[in-house]
């Protein structure tokens, strides 16, 4: 029988489970499989393929909503299983690898089709952010969707768009002659001003060594030196590094990469990641 095999074997079978949830269910199993729940080495959350997957059929709006729920079901449990974790304590806390995708899994759809922006904050954000920093000894793994003042950014500059085709129209006379009438497109309000973006910082972990974030044009700030000592494999898309106020961006960017800061890393991955003075979030 499975339950008479020893903790270490099944906590090694739970790795294998793709989701946390996955992980919850299998804990109904008994009262010793929810006592192993806690322990479980990895957790991987990750919100799935998303209103797309549907977008053939006659409810997609209908399936975009439910979409839209389940993923901020999965945030909700994904804040209240880290605490539950983190609660622990006495070395149980600890886990070997930690995923959070709440990007849904199409490349195609990156920025578009995600409801669920307003939900990803930067107090969440930086929440998981320090679990990772505390609790994750191997793999950490992030991604988020485009904060909500960037897909807010790009829902205008999308219905913009669609207004200027829609204004500018070409037609041809009887004589054959080609008309075409250009209206030009309202710009911004120049009065509007950005408000400053809310920082969070990178985890400063010293025992991970693989880390992957993709933070939707969040703005990070870098932490001090030492901060990756054990970091041998680094990805960071689509960020926006905080230079504290400063015009130091270039130094800032400098530092993240250098030996002082990730002393053993091997491997590095960098896409549309510029600083602060380049774009801002406004997050």
């Amino acid at each position: 029988m499975i339950s008479e095999l020893n903790d270490d074997v099944l906590l090694h079978i739970l790795c294998f489970l793709p989701s946390a949830t996955d992980v919850a269910r299998a804990a109904v199993l008994s009262q010793r499989w929810r006592r192993l729940w806690a322990l479980a080495p990895a957790l991987h959350f990750a919100v799935g393929p998303g209103s797309f997957a549907d977008e053939q059929g006659k409810d997609r709006e209908k399936f975009a909503v439910s979409r839209r729920d389940a993923a901020r079901r999965l945030i909700a449990g994904v804040d209240a299983t880290l605490a539950r974790r983190a609660a622990s304590g006495e070395g149980d806390d600890d886990v070997d690898a930690l995923a959070i995708s709440l990007v849904y899994s199409s490349d195609r759809y990156y920025f578009h089709d995600h409801h669920h922006e307003a939900d990803v904050t930067p107090l969440r954000v930086g929440g998981w952010l320090r679990f990772a920093e505390r609790h994750v000894k191997g793999s950490f793994a992030l991604e988020l969707p485009l904060v909500a003042p960037v897909a807010a950014a790009v829902a205008v500059a999308a219905a913009r768009r669609a207004a200027w085709e829609k204004a500018n129209i070409t037609s041809v006379t009887d004589e054959g002659v080609v008309i075409f009438v250009e209206h030009v497109a309202p710009s911004a309000n120049a009065e509007e001003e950005e408000a400053a973006p809310e920082v969070v910082e990178l985890p400063r972990s010293t025992r991970a060594e693989v880390m992957s974030l993709n933070l939707g044009y969040a703005t990070v700030s870098v932490p001090a030196t030492g901060a990756f000592r054990a970091l041998t494999d680094f990805t960071i898309h689509h960020a926006v590094l905080d230079a504290g106020g400063g015009d130091d961006d270039d130094l800032r960017l400098g530092h993240l990469l250098s030996s002082s800061c990730c002393p053993r890393l091997r491997r590095l991955r960098l896409r549309q990641t510029r600083p602060t003075r380049s774009r801002s979030s406004g997050w």
